[in-house]
């Protein structure tokens, strides 16, 4: 009996070491599956769009899902392109009548093309911030105070036309332009 309880022993220890094996292969192929998905898969969601880098360089533009890369060879930059708001900070202007005029507005801005408005340009909200501060003092200093505060529809019109033909290199969209308030 010494030997068959034994050999049963044995089995059973034989038994459970190979669990032990298996449970800690089945652990390894969880934490290589978790870390696989951590940093091989980006989420790129509906409203943008991916620029996949290789080596830092531009390779491909991609769609809305998930997206493979190779982590420390590869990067993904995501560009939002849905419509945006911009908020001008305020700005004193001297009209054409020199009075200073406080004007505090908002620029609504959709990318087109994430390509060109991320590599032609450094920083594209900036550029359309500093160029709308452009285009609304050379607007007002054309206009007196009176007809500052009377025409503020042909003001956002122009200003629009001005801003969506000078961001037109840039792929950006100018929707709407909107004075929020002029005080003088």
């Amino acid at each position: 009996y010494f030997w068959y309880y034994n050999g049963l022993i044995s089995i059973l220890l034989v038994y459970i070491l190979n669990l032990l094996i298996m449970s800690g292969i089945f652990i390894l192929i969880i934490v290589f599956w978790v870390l696989f998905l951590l940093f091989w898969v980006r989420v790129v969601n509906q409203w943008e769009v991916g620029l996949k880098e290789f080596l830092w360089q531009y390779t491909e533009t991609v769609n809305p899902g998930l997206v493979f890369i190779i982590p420390g060879l590869q990067t993904l930059k995501k560009i939002d392109v849905r419509e945006q708001v911009i908020n001008v900070p305020e700005q004193q202007i001297i009209t054409k009548d020199n009075v200073w005029v406080a004007v505090d507005w908002v620029v609504y801005v959709q990318i087109i093309d994430p390509y060109k408005s991320m590599y032609e340009i450094s920083n594209v909200f900036m550029a359309v911030i500093n160029l709308a501060q452009t285009w609304l003092r050379s607007v007002l200093w054309t206009m007196s105070l009176d007809e500052t505060l009377s025409n503020r529809e042909f003001i956002n019109g122009k200003l629009l036309e001005a801003l969506d033909r000078d961001t037109g290199k840039w792929w950006v969209k100018i929707m709407r332009v909107e004075i929020k308030r002029l005080d003088p």
